[in-house]
C-alpha cells in the first residue's frame, strides 16, 4: 500500500468524524459519469448551512505531498474542477498532507473552496477538447469498447 492511500485512508476516518459532529455526513470513494468520462473522487460530503456559510454537497480531495509549498498546484485544480462538474457542485473539501525530511516534518491543512461555475465550465470544456482530439487521433476509438475516459488520467490540454 502506497503512502497515499495511507494517507486516504486516516483522512477517510477524519472528514466521517469531522461531518457527523457538524450535522452531515461523509462519503469514500465515489465514481461519477459525465459524458462517457469517468471520475473517481476520493469522496463527497454534505454539510448543513453554517449561520451564513452555506455549504451542501462538497467534493473532497485528498492530497499527499512531499513539501510544505502550502499552494495548491495547477493539477490539482484541474482535477477538482472537472470533479466538480461530474458531482454538480461547486465546493470542495481540500485536504493535504506535507512531509519533509529535512528538518523532518509532517503537517495537514484541510480547506473549503468554492469555486467559480466559470472555471468548472471551462475547465471541463478543456477535457472535452482533448477527448475528442484524441478520438480524432485514433487513440479512442468512437465506443471505447464500453471503457469511459478518466478525469484522473486524461488532463485538459
Amino acid at each position: 500500500m502506497s503512502w497515499g492511500r495511507i494517507w486516504e485512508s486516516a483522512i477517510d476516518c477524519y472528514l466521517t468524524d469531522y461531518a457527523v459532529n457538524l450535522g452531515g455526513f461523509y462519503t469514500p470513494d465515489v465514481e461519477s459519469i459525465k459524458d462517457d468520462i469517468l471520475g473517481s473522487l476520493d469522496g463527497m460530503m454534505w454539510l448543513p448551512d453554517l449561520g451564513r456559510l452555506e455549504l451542501g454537497w462538497m467534493v473532497c480531495e485528498t492530497k499527499l505531498r512531499f513539501t510544505l509549498n502550502g499552494e495548491i498546484p495547477l493539477s490539482h485544480l484541474q482535477q477538482i474542477r472537472a470533479y466538480c462538474h461530474l458531482a454538480e457542485t461547486d465546493l470542495v473539501c481540500y485536504v493535504s498532507g506535507h512531509i519533509t525530511s529535512r528538518p523532518p516534518t509532517a503537517e495537514a491543512r484541510m480547506r473549503i473552496i468554492r469555486l467559480t461555475e466559470q472555471s468548472i465550465h471551462e475547465t471541463w470544456q478543456g477535457i472535452l477538447n482533448t477527448k475528442e482530439y484524441l478520438i480524432g487521433q485514433g487513440c479512442c476509438p468512437v465506443g471505447n469498447g464500453g471503457k469511459q475516459w478518466q478525469t484522473g488520467k486524461l488532463r485538459a490540454g
